[in-house]
Order: structure tokens, then C-alpha cells, then sequence
């Protein structure tokens, strides 16, 4: 009865539950078969899913899609970005309980959650998602990312489609630990910061040439972008393939 359901489901149900229902038993035993199915069972059965079955299968689909594919890359790295929002949720005090939430201008509660994507910006597919409380950092949920594409490393390392990662970054997530962990697990990535992060970053925009400090024991390139005069600090090794102008 699982794959059935679960079938049902990941079919993009776009009408009423019950006419969805008929249509998908109806292709799937190739007979019209009304109400053998009805939208009451169907919403009592649903609630019995492990979300754990949603993420796995994703983790095949996407494990499948780097290792038995061609995939599209930036100077040899698969370029990744990370970031974060927040979405409304369906209202039940489990849902409030669990995620958190806000009262709005007009004093009704929601029912809010804090989500993280990683997206494959070439390829156009989701890796990884995060789904926590309302009140959780957004950093926080980025390191959960890290985690996950560590052990699609592990899984795949050797296979056809195995690279290396470009993580790409907005504001919210510059922190030094944060670098630091990404430095330590071999990550290159891109983070868009701004003037006031590191006095470093300061010094460095004013300068041409290399900043020494005794605080950091690893290397960083800073880079301006005009016309914005946004800011980015990035870490790539193989700086000669990534000049400055790749990045204006």
C-alpha cells in the first residue's frame, strides 16, 4: 500500500483529492474504478508517513543524478548556493508547537518554520533542504548542508560525476568559524559580506595587496564588485583558473 500511496503523491496533484484519486487508480489498474479509494481514507493514511521516506528518496534521486549523468560545471566545480527564508505552515497546535510562529498586524498566530536550500546553480536541482524552527539561525541550517554534502562525498567518492564544490554565500552568513570549518573540511567557497565583517576586510579594500594578521591562520581573497561595491571573501585554491574578473 505504500508505493501506491506515495506514488499518488509525488504525482502533482493539481485537482479536487477525490477526482486525483480516481484518475491515479484509474491509470494505475486500467479500468475506471470510482470512490474505490475515498479522500477520507486517503487523509487518515497520509499522516502515517515518515517524512524520512520523502527525504530518502530524494537523496537516491539526487545521488542517481551526479553519478549516472553528465552533470554541468563552473571551471571544474559543481557551484552550489546556500541560503535562507521563512514560510507560513499549515495551522494545528502540533505545528505551532513544533516550528514556532508569529502573530501578524492583525493579531492571528501562524504557524512559521525556517527553511534552508542548497540548490545546484548549473544543474538546476535541490541537493539538500532544511526545515527547522522559526527561531533558528540560518547558519546553523547552512552547517546542516555542509554535513549532507560530506556524506554524498563519502557515498559517491571515485564515481563518474565526483568533483569538487563551490559553495556560494549571501550576507547572512559570514562568521569566522564558519570559514574556519569550511577551510578545515577542503570546501572553496564564495560569501558576499559586507564593510564592517572584519576590520581585515577593511584594510584590504583600501589595499592592493596582501593583508597579513596573526589571527587568521588561513587565507582569504578579497574581492569589490562594481557598481554595487558589494564585498566578497573567498577561499579558492586553484586561484589562477578564478581571476578577479569572474567575479565582477
Amino acid at each position: 500500500m505504500f508505493p501506491i500511496l506515495i506514488g499518488c503523491l509525488l504525482n502533482m496533484l493539481t485537482k479536487t483529492l477525490q477526482i486525483e484519486l480516481d484518475k491515479f487508480l484509474k491509470v494505475l489498474k486500467g479500468e475506471s474504478s470510482p470512490s474505490a479509494v475515498t479522500k477520507h481514507a486517503f487523509c487518515q493514511a497520509r499522516p502515517k508517513f515518515s517524512e524520512q521516506a520523502f527525504i530518502r528518496l530524494d537523496e537516491c534521486l539526487v545521488q542517481e543524478f551526479y553519478t549516472e549523468n553528465t552533470s554541468t560545471t563552473w571551471k571544474g566545480f559543481r557551484v552550489l548556493g546556500i541560503d535562507g527564508s521563512t514560510v507560513q505552515l499549515p495551522w494545528s497546535d502540533a505545528i505551532f508547537q513544533e516550528f514556532g510562529g508569529v502573530t501578524n498586524q492583525h493579531g492571528v498566530i501562524m504557524s512559521m518554520g525556517r527553511i534552508s536550500v542548497m540548490f545546484d546553480v548549473e544543474n538546476e536541482i535541490s541537493v539538500h533542504a532544511v526545515l527547522d524552527r522559526y527561531t533558528s539561525e540560518e547558519r546553523q541550517l547552512a552547517l546542516r548542508h555542509l554535513e549532507a554534502v560530506a556524506a554524498f562525498d563519502r557515498r559517491t567518492a571515485g564515481r563518474r560525476g565526483h568533483q569538487g564544490d563551490l559553495l556560494l554565500f549571501d550576507m547572512g552568513d559570514p562568521a569566522l568559524y564558519f570559514m574556519a570549518l569550511m577551510i578545515l573540511q577542503g570546501k572553496e567557497f564564495v560569501i558576499r559580506t559586507s564593510d564592517t565583517f572584519l576590520k581585515e576586510v577593511q584594510e584590504a579594500i583600501q589595499s592592493t595587496g596582501t593583508i597579513r594578521s596573526p589571527r587568521f591562520p588561513f587565507t582569504l581573497r578579497i574581492v569589490r564588485c562594481l557598481p554595487s561595491c558589494q564585498r566578497i571573501c573567498q577561499r579558492l585554491i586553484q586561484r589562477w583558473s578564478c581571476p578577479f574578473g569572474s567575479f565582477n
